[in-house]
């Protein structure tokens, strides 16, 4: 029983975030129509339900498009997953230079996992030029966050003799 439940909350809520989150026209105090763009909450919590088929089907078009408003509207959040969706895919979405961009945009905000992966783009040269020395800048950003794989990226950028910085030396 709790399941149907679930289910049935998950469903209200994708129809009322889909109420909100969408452009409606209406009259402003003088009686002349203004676009009202809707609640970017809303259209980044639509998004998420689309990208998991959460009270709906899976649609990850439906995601992308979503993410995009909302990150056109400055939400970090819907910046990292929009990049996300173009950097690892599925391939039809797969959009390099694009990525990077959100990226930028959401590691601007502070999202630590973006800094993450524009090390990965700069290190493979991916979307934007390859270059080692700002691949070590991201990951150090990204080191703060805790993300092991950008200690482990570093360890592989010195090993392989790809960026030639000292650095003091720090007791763990």
């Amino acid at each position: 029983a709790s399941d149907v439940y679930k289910r049935q909350n998950l469903e209200n809520a994708f129809n009322w975030f889909k109420k909100s989150s969408r452009q409606q026209v209406s009259k402003n105090r003088y009686q002349c129509e203004t676009l009202r763009v809707g609640l970017v909450e809303a259209q980044y919590n639509l998004a998420q339900m689309y990208h998991y088929g959460l009270g709906t089907q899976k649609n990850l078009t439906y995601a992308a498009m979503l993410y995009e408003v909302a990150a056109e509207q400055g939400m970090k959040e819907a910046q990292f997953n929009i990049a996300q969706i173009l950097h690892y895919g599925p391939d039809e979405f797969l959009n390099h230079e694009k990525a990077y961009d959100w990226y930028q945009k959401a590691a601007n905000q502070n999202i630590l996992e973006a800094e993450f992966n524009l090390g990965l783009m700069h290190q493979y040269g991916r979307g934007t030029f390859q270059d080692y020395v700002l691949a070590r800048q991201h990951y150090l950003k990204a080191v703060q966050a805790e993300i092991a794989e950008a200690e482990l990226n570093l360890g592989f950028l010195y090993y392989l003799s790809l960026i030639h910085i000292s650095e003091p030396t720090r007791p763990y």
